[in-house]
């Protein structure tokens, strides 16, 4: 893994005795008691996962927020300071660039959270757009840590922290420290539960790990790796870049309709995601579940009743809180009951399922 990069916890992870693996170009764990265990402690209790990896972008000037409200799906004009808002960015063909997180902390400053795997592209595609605007872009990525705290104790146990401090709304942020640490709050996550993500200067980022650590022990709280992030967003019904969304699946193809505001003027690939939303013919991102122990993966056809195939599974994984295999795909318009999926010569029927798929 030496041509990998690492996070700032990368040696606290290893005497955590966490195992890990290739992800994005980074070494990442992966694990640290077990998926299962960890995802529970999430929706049970709390867990902790490091985030650090991905990027950061400072987007500042007098026409920011004009720059950003035409770069982006999702309105961004408008939104108050201490604010977050998320927002799809597409190329002009209405396909998917990335997903990302836009907080606002003033009139003229917006931080941005993009995913691992693209901060390059998204940082390329702003300059991209940017001659036109008076706006100063800048990458941060390295210079910044990330942690998330999920889970039903989570804001509790950060309170503890800072008992004096009022915690931002679900999606909004704020400035503090904690211990002596500086920071920034963010009532945002990626698992369908309460909780926050806390960024601070990488330098800061060992420290933070520790003061969470300790304080998390009367909590329940404990480290999670990638493969219970991965759970934790398919039940909750979050997508992931490379998979839900993509180049060849657009916001509205992926239900997120609700993040494309088509009454805005002008922002990039509004034309065709117009079209897409007016085409009852489009094919969609739907999310399932499986009898059985088998899993769905990543593309495997998914068929109908006359065997022909309708479409395709983006994602699978095992439901530790349902106990069955769980995932989406991508189906065609109309594609109708009883669907099916082979796998291995075993046939399983998947039951369409609204998000979130546990209770």
């Amino acid at each position: 893994m030496s041509d990998l990069k690492q996070t700032p916890l990368i040696d606290f992870h290893k005497k955590l005795g966490a195992r890990c693996v290739p992800f994005a170009g980074w070494e990442m764990p992966v694990s640290y008691a077990g998926i299962i265990e960890e995802h529970l402690a999430v929706r049970q209790a709390c867990g902790f996962f490091d985030v650090c990896h991905m990027g950061e972008f400072v987007v500042s000037g007098p026409e920011a927020e004009k720059f950003l409200d035409e770069a982006l799906t999702n309105r961004i004009a408008g939104t108050p300071a201490g604010k977050a808002v998320y927002s799809p960015l597409c190329a002009e063909d209405g396909g998917t660039i990335d997903d990302l997180i836009v907080y606002r902390e003033s009139e003229e400053d917006f931080i941005v959270v993009v995913n691992a795997s693209n901060i390059d592209k998204d940082f390329a595609r702003f300059e991209e757009l940017a001659p036109s605007y008076a706006v100063t872009l800048t990458n941060i990525s390295d210079d910044t840590g990330l942690i998330a705290v999920q889970g039903p104790k989570a804001t509790a146990l950060v309170q503890s922290l800072a008992p004096e401090l009022k915690l931002p709304g679900r999606f909004r942020h704020i400035q503090t420290t904690l211990g002596e640490i500086n920071c920034r709050i963010c009532r945002t996550g990626y698992t369908g539960e309460d909780g926050v993500e806390i960024m601070c200067a990488a330098q800061d980022a060992v420290a933070l790990a520790e003061l969470l650590t300790a304080t998390g022990e009367s909590f329940g709280a404990q480290w999670c790796g990638l493969g219970a992030r991965d759970s934790l967003r398919l039940e909750a019904g979050y997508p992931l870049y490379g998979h839900e969304l993509s180049a060849e699946i657009s916001p509205v193809m992926a239900g997120l309709g609700w993040a494309v505001k088509l009454d805005k003027e002008r922002f990039s690939g509004r034309e065709p995601l117009a079209a897409q939303a007016a085409d009852k013919a489009l094919a969609g991102v739907k999310f399932f579940t499986l009898e059985g122990r088998r899993i769905a993966r990543e593309g495997t056809p998914v068929l109908d009743a006359t065997n022909k195939e309708v479409g395709k599974v983006l994602s699978g994984t095992m439901s530790p809180v349902l106990s069955k295999p769980i995932g989406s795909a991508l189906l065609e318009a109309g594609a109708q009951a009883p669907l099916r999926v082979e796998l291995r010569g075993h046939r399983a029927e998947l039951a369409l399922a609204k998000p979130p798929l546990y209770k």
